[in-house]
């Protein structure tokens, strides 16, 4: 059984791009990226980063 070709093997090339690392961006806006996954994190209780402002929870990220 063949199993179904993956995008990059389609193309015969890899993704220039992490997708998924670009959807964060997305998210985070103008907030640079690291300070905004920190941000998410200390909202979410996992507070062993030193932030010093808040940034909105996105309640779409799972934990």
């Amino acid at each position: 059984m063949q199993l179904e070709r993956t995008f990059a093997e389609a193309f015969r090339d890899t993704a220039p791009r992490s997708f998924w690392f670009e959807s964060l961006r997305r998210r985070a806006g103008e907030v640079p990226l690291v300070d905004w996954v920190v941000g998410q994190l200390n909202a979410r209780g996992f507070r062993g980063a030193r932030a010093t402002f808040e940034v909105p929870t996105d309640t779409s990220l799972s934990t």
